[in-house]
């Protein structure tokens, strides 16, 4: 069967505008998951399998990011993993926006699904937005084997 072995890396998160809120930060927080969906024929249901974060911050450990600017993540921010054909790789993620006054804010979710023949090493820019609050998500799939 065949396989890619593929490795997808969190690079950075970029503060494209606060909007509204006072102050010229983003106070970010949340969680990205990369993994792989395998149907299995026993329970006739698609799971998630060999998934890792790549980034899991709690609402009380935030990144600030000023406006203009994006957080570096080091290497370490990255999974590796083999997807067969007939699998899918996938990134999910939830992130929000830390707010001092009334409820945080969150973005949209985050739930990208790539087939087997649609993984390509390629750079991933996800925007997100919620009212007036951007920021750009920067990944990047490297197809690193194949076989």
């Amino acid at each position: 069967m065949a396989f890619k072995r593929v490795v997808v890396t969190l690079h950075s998160i970029k503060n494209t505008g606060t909007g509204p809120d006072p102050g010229d930060e983003l106070e970010i927080f949340g969680r990205i998951s990369v993994g792989k969906l395998v149907f299995v024929p026993e329970i006739g249901q698609t799971v998630a399998g060999n998934v890792k974060n790549v980034f899991d911050h709690a609402s009380d450990q935030t990144l600030e990011i000023p406006q203009g600017f994006a957080f570096n993540f080091p290497p370490a921010h990255r999974h590796e993993l083999d997807i067969s054909d007939g699998q899918q790789l996938q990134i999910t993620g939830r992130i929000g926006e830390q707010d001092d006054i009334g409820e945080n804010d969150f973005f949209p979710n985050i739930d990208i699904k790539k087939s087997f023949a649609g993984i390509t090493t390629e750079t991933l820019i996800i925007p997100l937005n919620e009212s007036g609050q951007k920021i750009e998500i920067n990944m990047s799939t490297v197809v690193a084997a194949e076989g």
